[in-house]
């Protein structure tokens, strides 16, 4: 029986680059040294490179593809084709939901808490500028594409939801949590669904410069943290309800998360196409990414066997989620939808929600510790029109 073989896809460094001319992944080389370690060959390999077989290999990771964003339509054509040449992971019913954000109205109506969102479709009219600092996204970015942070009543943000919406676009407008300025992001990185790792990464956009070109650029990781208990358990209750919902293996995923008015974990992102994993920070999580994708490589329907029994944990471990993380950090209080979270002992800190943000979901609380800063190597520039996530 043949050896199994990983493509690695990833991107083009511009959009009129040659598909060998690649952006930099700074997950690929910790991979391929752990592959070569399992006696597995991998390549790199463009997304969009016409010359590419992908049915001679036994497993395709979507690692790097961060131009997807800009073609969203040919890049879920490709994801199909692929999947029936080879193992695509994640699979393409996977890789559909976590293309548009829009899915988080779904965590949020399955309890997940979500950083408070209003969502304004490409033929919704929006007036009401929020009194407080806020963002506007489209729901199909990635890299910091097209987002701006505004403060509190600035007319600008009008033009910017217009613009997204001509292009048809969803527009998000998320509540500004201060706490992102103070503690940057925390991202949350899981294997076959168990919590591998998790990194810092610092604010990269600034509220009032508008929209910026190539802010993937920006991007700086502070290092390795320590979550606390209730972060991992709401990213773990996060891709439960993905795993549920699609009845589909994750092979990997990364869950953002940003601190609420009161200390809460709140869901930013769910990542689940190609989200840099930090594998060139944590020395085991190549292995874990290694062996998830050989276990795809064991199965062609990208199932292993006794999945079924790994989806029941999920749904076992996401239905109790809520009621496990208020015993343990005894929080009793399930806040209404539309009710806003009442201020802590000692009042409400500066700034506080309005409340017509609404409420992100429950509260299982917030701590953990971060390691001693140790930035990222970048993934460079050189006129890049990518980035990663």
């Amino acid at each position: 029986m043949p050896s199994p073989t990983v493509a690695i896809a990833c991107c083009r460094r511009t959009g009129h680059s040659h598909p060998d001319y690649l952006y930099p992944d700074p997950d690929a080389a910790p991979l391929k040294q752990a592959l070569a370690s399992m006696g597995v060959s991998s390549t790199l390999v463009a997304w969009d490179d016409p010359r590419a077989d992908w049915a001679s290999f036994s497993v395709v990771l979507v690692s790097s593809t961060w131009d997807s964003v800009d073609r969203p339509a040919e890049y879920l054509a490709w994801a199909r084709r692929v999947s029936v040449a080879a193992v695509l992971v994640n699979p393409p019913p996977v890789i559909e939901w976590a293309l548009d954000k829009v899915h988080q109205r779904e965590l949020v109506a399955a309890g997940v808490p979500v950083v408070p969102t209003t969502w304004v479709g490409p033929g919704s009219a929006w007036a009401s500028v929020p009194e407080t600092d806020f963002v506007v996204k489209p729901s199909v970015s990635a890299g910091g594409r097209d987002t701006a942070i505004y403060a509190g009543g600035d007319p600008e943000a009008l033009e910017h939801v217009r613009r997204l919406q001509a292009l048809g676009q969803t527009v998000m407008v998320e509540e500004y949590l201060p706490s992102v300025e103070d503690r940057g992001e925390v991202d949350l990185v899981f294997f076959d669904g168990a919590f591998s790792h998790a990194v810092a990464k610092e604010p990269f956009l600034r509220k009032g410069e508008g929209v910026i070109e190539r802010p993937w650029e920006r991007m700086s990781y502070a290092g390795l943290t320590t979550p606390s208990p209730a972060q991992v358990a709401v990213a773990d209750r996060a891709l439960g309800f993905v795993a549920e919902h699609l009845g589909c293996r994750l092979a990997y995923g990364r869950v953002d998360l940003v601190d609420g008015h009161r200390g809460e974990p709140l869901v930013l992102e769910v990542e689940l196409i190609d989200p840099y994993l930090s594998l060139d920070l944590e020395p085991a999580a190549a292995g874990r990414l290694a062996r998830a994708l050989m276990t795809s490589a064991g199965s062609a329907e990208h199932r292993r066997p006794g999945f079924p029994s790994s989806i029941e944990r999920w749904r076992t471990r996401f239905a109790t989620g809520t009621v496990l993380a208020a015993f343990a950090f005894g929080l009793q209080q399930v806040f209404e939808e539309g009710e806003p979270p009442g201020p802590p002992e000692g009042g409400p800190p500066e700034g506080g929600p309005p409340g017509s943000w609404g409420d992100g979901g429950p509260d299982p609380g917030l701590g953990g510790t971060r390691e001693p800063r140790r930035p990222v190597p970048s993934a460079g520039s050189g006129g890049a029109e990518v980035g990663e996530q």
